[in-house]
């Protein structure tokens, strides 16, 4: 009923990217849902033309990264946002982060290259 309401042009619906977030965790986490089937679920409200998402195109990236490289969802989202940004480097003292991403760093060598 809700996207029918939506389609019909009486209500709209807006995806907000904390939204996006929580519904991986629970899923995940609460459900035991993989992430390339949360992903799955997922990535076709982005293509549904009521939906407002909210950065939408970084977000679709952030669940390619999170479900093709293994990156938790909220790397995949740093990730995401550097690549879109074209960030030379992301400082984190995430260390896994640093393994799987090559924009990831120290901190200290992001102050380096400044």
């Amino acid at each position: 009923m809700l996207f029918q309401a939506a389609d019909a042009g009486r209500i709209g619906l807006v995806l907000p990217t904390m939204v996006v977030f929580e519904a991986v965790f629970t899923l995940e986490r609460a459900y035991r849902q993989t992430s390339a089937d949360v992903v799955g679920a997922l990535l076709p409200l982005f293509d549904h033309p009521s939906v407002e998402m909210q950065d939408g195109a970084t977000l679709r990236r952030a669940l390619e990264l999170h479900a093709g490289q293994g990156l938790g969802f909220g790397d995949a989202c740093v990730a995401a946002l550097g690549e879109r940004i074209g960030s030379a480097g992301i400082a984190t003292f995430d260390r896994d982060l640093r393994r799987r991403c090559p924009q990831a760093m120290p901190p200290r060598e992001c102050v380096r290259e400044l």
